[in-house]
């Protein structure tokens, strides 16, 4: 795995730089724009730069498999600067075991745990500096600077060779392992030739080693990921940075007995997040097509119809199991979409990934995910193998903040998360983490029977209602909530488009959002049949019910607990709103 990241002068880290120490489950948070997709990239970059059929190319590949940098790279450098040098290195301890390698030897494994290797580039006047540094300490350096003075050099420290000398291959070449291959002699009065030649074959097979596990063992998972139906084949083990893949993948795996204990772990998680009895084939041998059962009805459907979190999380589970085990895992946001209750299940998912073999490298925003790391001990991590970082923005650079993982599985050392701790009950955080952040806000769905005569300007609904609306509120609405509510409200004497009407005032003072989530999925034991619809909507967007149902009054607790919302009755609502100030 990955032990090591080193990165300056990249994207948004500046002169200054930063070593991350990578364990086996690493989380990335901070702001938007913050840098941490630029870690994940930065991996990314080195993995498809090593990937190239030759590894003889000159310099980075700026547009391979996993990043798009533009074709000389400029998107990639600090401010656009030509002239700063950027740095690029990594650790790696490798399983040597995994490679395709026919020469393996415990020498060679040995030297191999762990390898490091170091690339200096300046792109005004196109130096490059190479470092790879074994077990041993022993180290060697490969210098490349073109022009009327040009430099092509080999030097070696702590491994017995001594002297100037010049490599078999240019300085341009990343990965290349015959940049530290002596090919000439500089320094007569240094290590013999022949001597020395001999010498360097363990740098040889450790960047052999290294550039054929970044090539086979790094996976990028980007966000924005949906599984596509395809006409075409293609057989590895990647979904694609955007999921695209998947299908793919997946009708692959499914195809051959020997890959079920890959299968069944896919189709295990596949479940936890609405999809059961997951399938993709090729569909009358035209295109490659996704389907599942619906978890409550047992109804096959196409993949398609399933929910958006749905079907932007199977990209990320298929990759974590699909990957050969020892691979490193990047994901971007892997929450997108998912509800806050879901957040706890990623950790556990993650948790199994990590004991399942592989290592997990991920950027969140959700805060649910650092706080619910006690989950992972499940699945057998200790807080050891995990670290959690913090970066923000700070003048021209990135300040970046490890933040230590006690025994106790908190973190120390970022006031949010202190905060969200503090305010969380130790024996049922889960039920109460929704009204951490005071400042978070607040998107209730509200059922008809207060929504509608609040509309038709009934009181005590109506108060409630621009009560709310003072306070800040949200108001949440599905398709089948604004079709309820313009029934109801005839009952009222009104017709329909009033309901309308006051939707479109909501949503000019954007005090509207939308869900979109599906309502066949909410089991009885969450909602009686009439009111699952307004449930629902506590599955991707609300964070408060207010119902004067006794149905789903009386399962207040398990909703709570399973969907990580407030259930409020009319009266309790009218309370907590007399508390809160005012919109700014």
């Amino acid at each position: 795995m990955l032990e090591k990241l080193k990165i300056r002068n990249f994207k948004a880290f500046g002169e200054k730089g930063f070593e991350f120490r990578l364990a086996p489950l690493t989380i990335l948070v901070g702001p938007n724009a913050s840098g941490k997709s630029a870690v994940l990239e930065a991996v990314g970059l080195m993995s498809q730069t090593a990937a190239r059929s030759s590894g003889t190319q000159s310099g980075f590949d700026w547009g391979g498999r996993w990043i798009d940098f533009g074709s000389n790279g400029e998107a990639a450098l600090h401010s656009g600067n030509l002239n700063a040098e950027i740095e690029l290195g990594l650790t790696a301890s490798l399983d040597l075991f995994n490679l395709k390698q026919d020469d393996v030897s415990q020498e060679h494994v040995n030297l191999c745990r762990p390898v490091s290797y170091i690339v200096d580039h300046v792109p005004k006047t196109r130096s490059w500096k190479h470092v790879v540094k074994l077990s041993s300490n022993a180290e060697a350096m490969s210098t490349y600077r073109p022009g009327p003075n040009s430099v092509n050099t080999l030097e070696f420290r702590n491994a017995g060779i001594h002297g100037l000398f010049g490599p078999v291959s240019g300085g341009e070449a990343v990965f290349n392992a015959q940049l530290f291959v002596i090919g000439s002699q500089i320094d007569k009065a240094g290590t013999p030739f022949p001597e020395a030649q001999q010498k360097t074959t363990m740098f040889y097979h450790a960047m052999r080693y290294l550039r054929e596990w970044m090539t086979t063992g790094i996976y990028l998972v980007g966000p924005n990921r949906l599984p596509e139906e395809q006409k075409y084949t293609k057989h590895d083990y990647a979904v694609g940075r955007w999921g695209e893949d998947t299908l793919n993948l997946l009708s692959y795996l499914f195809a051959s007995p020997k890959y079920r204990d890959i299968t069944v772990k896919i189709n295990e998680w596949a479940k936890v997040f609405g999809l059961e009895s997951l399938t993709a084939g090729w569909a009358r041998q035209k295109e490659l097509q996704g389907g599942f059962s619906d978890p409550n009805t047992g109804t096959p459907l196409g993949l398609q119809f399933s929910g958006y979190g749905s079907q932007q999380i199977l990209p990320v589970i298929a990759q974590i199991f699909a990957a050969p085990k020892g691979s490193s895992i990047l994901i971007e946001e892997p929450e997108i979409s998912l509800h806050p209750a879901a957040h706890i299940d990623l950790i556990r998912l993650f948790g199994d990934g990590v004991r399942f073999g592989q290592q997990i490298l991920l950027t969140t925003h959700s805060s649910t995910v650092p706080l619910a790391l006690s989950e992972a001990a499940e699945f057998g991590l200790t807080p050891g193998d995990v670290a959690i970082y913090h970066l923000q923005r700070e003048l021209d650079d990135v300040l970046v903040q490890e933040l230590e993982v006690d025994s106790n599985w908190s973190e120390d050392g970022f006031p949010v998360f202190r905060q969200l701790k503090e305010s969380c009950s130790r024996n049922g955080w889960r039920k109460r983490i929704w009204i951490v952040p005071t400042n978070l806000e607040v998107r209730a769905v509200v059922d008809s029977q207060i929504m509608v005569p609040a509309i038709a300007g009934k009181e005590p609904q109506h108060g409630f209602y621009m009560l709310a609306i003072q306070r800040c509120w949200k108001f949440v609405f599905s398709e089948l909530i604004v079709e309820e509510y313009q029934r109801v409200i005839q009952e009222y004497g009104f017709r329909g488009d009033v309901v309308i009407h006051e939707l479109n005032k909501l949503h000019a003072m954007n005090k509207y959002r939308t869900s979109r989530a599906d309502h066949h999925v909410v089991g009885e034991e969450l909602a009686p049949r009439k009111d699952k619809h307004i449930v629902a909507a506590c599955q991707d967007v609300a964070n408060v019910l207010v119902s004067s149902d006794r149905g789903v009054l009386a399962r207040k607790d398990v909703i709570e607990r399973r969907l990580l919302v407030q259930v409020m009755s009319f009266e309790a609502a009218c309370s907590h709103l007399n508390t809160m100030p005012n919109c700014h």
